[in-house]
């Protein structure tokens, strides 16, 4: 009788553990991850066009608020023309071709802080065009950190403006 328990139990227990083993057909694969990039590999990507696209924003930014003031001291409402750039795809193209985390994180930071000048309403009435115009400089510096961080990651000099 005790033979005959265990011989239960031993297919019992069989049974159970061939219902937890996945079929023949149906084995999952192990799931492929690209490598991550190296850090110069992805510098190199990003670098000199997030730099390019910065640098142009900022000139552009700088000119359009010393515009601005002008036209605020003649007495009009300054018509600001806001960089183009922000809008283009040249940091969506880099991002898609970024795999490393870092660098990432820093470009989209760029394009983030780019997003967000775009999205800033103009003033229509001359009190609106002084806090305007701070809020402009304000997001000319937060482009330009936002730049510099990825330099000083990826070992590019910073220098002052």
């Amino acid at each position: 009788m005790r033979r005959s328990s265990l011989a239960i139990a031993a297919v019992a227990l069989t049974g159970a553990l061939m219902a937890c083993a996945p079929s023949s057909g149906s084995t999952p694969l192990p799931q492929q991850t690209a490598p991550v990039q190296s850090l110069e590999d992805a510098c190199q990507i990003a670098s000199s066009e997030v730099d390019r696209v910065v640098t142009e924003t900022e000139a552009e930014l700088r000119a359009s608020t010393d515009q601005a003031l002008t036209d605020l001291r003649n007495g009009t409402v300054p018509s600001f023309s806001l960089p183009s750039v922000s809008v283009d795809g040249t940091l969506e193209t880099i991002e898609d071709q970024i795999t490393n985390p870092r660098v990432l994180e820093r470009v989209t930071a760029v394009r983030d802080q780019l997003a967000a000048l775009g999205e800033m309403p103009t003033p229509d009435t001359l009190l609106g065009v002084t806090t305007y115009v701070t809020d402009l400089v304000r997001q000319i510096s937060v482009i330009v950190d936002s730049g510099n961080a990825l330099r000083e990651l990826c070992g590019i000099t910073v220098t002052a403006p």
